[in-house]
């Protein structure tokens, strides 16, 4: 177990490597999902192939067409921010209430540390998003692409 002269010394260690483990972790949450943010921007983006071809065959220069991608992918960011921010924080307030309060287990539930880190990762999910956007925007025929739509 973790009891006697062997225990506290392992557990110090454990905990000692605690804050490294938890960004690698989050790290690696953060590649995940900005990789399916990416595809599903793709996806979407797909979707509006024609809406986009038509405002560049119409003469919207291409950056305005990146600008407002960006600007997109930013405000779903914030969106996403909010309500994972709200949702997580509901949920250990309502777990520290229910299950660790009875107990008299305190908790911090404010942690700069990991909201700095939660923080980072729908920010970083839309910045890589709307880069292969906007390179996607700079390649885009939009004589192709209305030819396939009238297809």
């Amino acid at each position: 177990g973790w009891g006697g002269a062997f225990g506290r010394p392992k557990l110090d260690e454990l905990l000692a490597n605690f804050p490294l483990r938890l960004t690698a972790a989050v790290g690696a949450i953060t590649v995940l999902i900005t990789r399916v943010v990416i595809l599903l921007n793709l996806i979407a983006f797909q979707a509006r192939s024609a809406e986009f071809g038509l405002l560049l065959a119409v003469g919207v220069g291409r950056r305005r067409l990146v600008r407002k991608v960006v600007v997109e992918s930013f405000w779903t960011a914030v969106a996403a921010w909010v309500l994972g921010i709200g949702i997580g924080y509901g949920f250990v307030l309502w777990y520290d209430h229910v299950f660790l309060a009875p107990k008299a287990i305190l908790i911090h539930v404010v942690d700069g540390y990991a909201l700095a880190l939660a923080s980072l990762l729908p920010f970083v999910a839309a910045a890589a998003s709307a880069i292969v956007l906007a390179r996607r925007l700079h390649r885009m025929d939009p004589v192709a692409v209305i030819q396939r739509r009238n297809a």
